[in-house]
């Protein structure tokens, strides 16, 4: 009786001290949030000093996490690669933001087609990649290994590469796969195309363009409805991947979308086309959305040419802070975080210690002080 009584007692400690710290943490969070959102509000110049004991992430425009410091066992490593393409087409001015606003730079990677423009790319203006980026997609598939973040802009790919079963074991092994605009070739009723075409015409029964892929179905459609005057595209949710606002509005160049068809209840939809019937049968589909893939995650944006509709804001750094943050987020959340709501605007950051925190032209800038 006596190791029975001891026995629930220990347990019940345990439970309570586990209890405890959740609670901690949570107020910790919450504190956090608060300090951060009380500078935002106080305008430019507004200051604060605090000290914390915990891991600090600010993930983005909408999400704080809080995690213990003896949880953390190593240095995330997110070494990151974009693709950029003929067809989209890529612009250079994306390229030197993307190399500004990241350190290191990332990995680049072209893909370019035979059908589009002469050989090599130089369809509307792509004709810097020749020289900036010499390594192709083929050489990203080769190196996919290298990598915890891959962007793939437009990527055409054909049908009888091996292509999409190297990204499907690359993502299952814990990594980020993000998606924009075409992801296979543009599937065709009739003709004959080589595999350097940006069109394919599989054989069998045409598809449609509507291709089954990562346990989703992605509808690839062409242009949108609005563009780029109206808005097309309205942002249905939030996530701390994204600094998108709960009714931004959006105009999409073109109008594909996915529909969930394994994923499961991971499918989280963050936006969806408008329920117009100028948008055929993209009306109310998911046009942004993330889902769980093996022990990684993939994210999917039915467009990058993309321009905001009532509010001053660049889509390109929705792109931007997407890729930096998506594979910290999918480590973390597997780690223990408590997460907090916050309603700035602050870059991604890890802090720990003494803290100082700042409004910078209405951005929160946060600085570590002394380390823990």
């Amino acid at each position: 009786m006596f190791l029975t009584i001891a026995t629930f007692s220990v347990d019940r400690n345990t439970i309570l001290n586990k209890l405890y710290d959740s609670v901690k943490q949570k107020n910790e969070c919450l504190r956090i949030s608060n300090i951060i959102n009380s500078v935002y509000v106080g305008g430019d110049g507004t200051e604060s000093n605090f000290k914390t004991e915990y891991l600090i992430t600010l993930y983005n425009s909408s999400t704080i996490g809080v995690q213990k410091a003896e949880n953390i066992t190593e240095v995330i490593d997110n070494k990151i690669a974009f693709l950029a393409s003929e067809a989209g087409p890529s612009s250079q001015d994306f390229y030197n933001k993307i190399n500004n606003n990241f350190d290191p730079d990332p990995d680049w990677y072209k893909v370019c087609f035979s059908d589009i423009g002469g050989s090599g790319c130089d369809w509307q203006g792509t004709s810097w990649m020749n020289s900036l980026i010499p390594e192709n997609i083929n050489d990203l598939m080769n190196n996919l290994n290298n990598y915890q973040t891959i962007y793939l802009e437009d990527a055409h790919i054909y049908y009888t590469t091996n292509y999409i079963q190297l990204l499907s074991d690359w993502v299952s092994k814990g990594n980020v796969l993000i998606l924009s605009e075409h992801s296979i070739c543009r599937e065709q009723s009739s003709g004959n195309y080589p595999s350097t075409s940006y069109r394919c015409n599989p054989p069998g029964s045409y598809k449609s363009d509507n291709w089954d892929i990562f346990n989703i179905t992605v509808h690839q459609r062409y242009t949108a409805w609005g563009w780029p005057n109206n808005w097309n595209v309205e942002v249905n949710d939030t996530n701390e991947a994204y600094t998108l606002v709960l009714g931004d509005r959006l105009s999409f160049e073109e109008r594909s979308w996915i529909e969930n068809k394994n994923a499961g209840n991971t499918f989280f939809s963050v936006a969806r086309y408008r329920n117009t019937a100028n948008l055929g049968d993209s009306r109310r589909k998911p046009s942004i959305a993330h889902w769980d893939y093996g022990n990684g995650r993939i994210f999917y944006i039915g467009d990058f040419q993309v321009e905001y509709i009532g509010k001053n804001a660049d889509f390109e750094d929705v792109l931007s802070e997407l890729v930096k943050v998506a594979y910290y987020i999918l480590v973390d959340t597997s780690g223990g975080d408590v997460f907090c709501p916050i309603s700035v605007n602050a870059p991604y950051k890890q802090i720990i210690g003494e803290v100082k925190i700042k409004n910078k032209e209405n951005t929160i800038v946060i600085e570590n002080v002394t380390s823990a």
